[in-house]
């Protein structure tokens, strides 16, 4: 009976002690919430900016509605002079930019309010592009070899004089074009112009030109980070064979894809190669009627090829699009489809979380000075 009266004792206390726990846990957030720091009208103001920054779906036009109602896209800047080549920094997601117009590489400063391009490598030689005063190159496409090692291309020194420099990508402040780790070239021929550059670890290859007509892919061996020459890429008797090649990238069965830019003044010329890497052998070669294709990037996510299209003729049909390969009746057929009209784009590069970004030598709204950096969000459905 003793037992009993105690236990029935301690419930009654178990239960009184409920509402009085619940109270002074109140009490204690309560004076937590006094103790938390406010935030100040600068942190405020900064919340605001971040908020306004966030993804806005585009409005979608007529007949691209149906693509264009799935992304999510922000003009992160204007004002670019030419920009060229794009490359992202492994670990880091910076996006590195080259620009021909003023003959630098850049670091975009992400933050909200305060985009910039922050001069990383200055002092490149420059050049109109095919005697065309409005498009100056100088530094041309971009690689990383690892956090730290930034591959150059050149393009302002003439056709036969461009070459292929490694720098030490300094971790504060800018460095000289001529601060070079290393440089391999010129390249064979008349080639110049090192538009698109790509890398693995046993091999960088260069996509590079000389004129409308003529074209070379060559590749460097990679041992321990020191380059070897630039060789051709393609056997004996086909080192010819591209027409204004401008663009490169390594596919995921290691294959290279290379981007035909053509003839500015033939519409819908463009061209995609896949070439075998081993033997560098030409194995597929189709058109995709695209105007000039000066830009190729594959999504880390789906594995989908993208390419910008210039368009120097008709600058209302350049855009972002997407490269859909398909076999129509035992033939293999590039089917493009338009995701971003977008005026003179030049360069795209994948971040490892699947955002595109997109730079353009021109902006297409009046409000707009210079080339754009269009970032396209991962949320998207590209």
């Amino acid at each position: 009976m003793r037992v009993e009266r105690i236990s029935l004792a301690l419930l009654l206390l178990a239960v009184i002690a409920l509402p009085l726990e619940a109270q002074q846990r109140r009490s204690n957030a309560s004076r937590y919430a006094q103790r938390r720091p406010q935030p100040t009208r600068q942190q405020q103001q900064q919340q605001r900016v971040n908020v306004a920054a966030r993804p806005q779906r585009n409005a979608p036009r007529a007949t691209e509605e149906k693509v264009l109602s799935t992304i999510f896209s922000q003009i992160v800047m204007d004002g670019l002079d030419n920009p060229c080549g794009m490359a992202i920094q492994p670990k880091t997601n910076h996006v590195f930019i080259a620009e021909g117009g003023s003959g630098r590489v850049g670091k975009l400063h992400d933050v909200p309010g305060e985009y910039r391009l922050d001069d990383v490598i200055v002092g490149f030689p420059q050049e109109d592009f095919r005697e065309q005063s409005d498009f100056q190159i100088g530094p041309l496409g971009l690689a990383f070899l690892d956090r730290s090692t930034l591959l150059v291309g050149g393009g302002g020194q003439g056709d036969g004089e461009d070459i292929l420099s490694v720098y030490r990508v300094p971790h504060t402040g800018k460095i000289s074009a001529d601060d070079t780790l290393q440089t391999r070239g010129p390249a064979q021929g008349q080639a110049g112009n090192l538009f698109g550059i790509a890398a693995n670890e046993s091999f960088v290859y260069a996509a590079c030109n000389g004129d409308e007509t003529d074209g070379f892919v060559v590749k460097s061996s990679l041992s321990r980070g020191a380059l070897g020459e630039l060789e051709s890429l393609t056997p004996p008797g086909n080192e010819r064979y591209f027409q204004g090649p401008t663009s490169i990238l390594i596919g995921r069965r290691g294959e290279i894809l290379v981007g035909q830019m053509g003839s500015f003044d033939i519409p819908g010329d463009s061209r995609l190669v896949f070439i075998n890497a081993r033997t560098g052998q030409v194995y597929l070669d189709v058109p995709t009627e695209l105007n000039d294709m000066v830009g190729l990037a594959m999504s880390p996510k789906t594995g989908r090829v993208y390419a910008c299209d210039f368009s120097a003729a008709s600058p209302q049909e350049g855009g972002l699009y997407r490269l859909d390969m398909k076999n129509d009746a035992g033939e293999w057929i590039c089917k493009p489809t338009l995701l971003m009209p977008l005026r003179h784009p030049a360069a795209l590069a994948f971040t490892e979380e699947g955002e595109l970004f997109v730079a353009t030598f021109a902006s297409h709204a009046g409000s707009y000075q210079g080339g754009l950096l269009v970032r396209i969000y991962a949320e998207s459905r590209l």
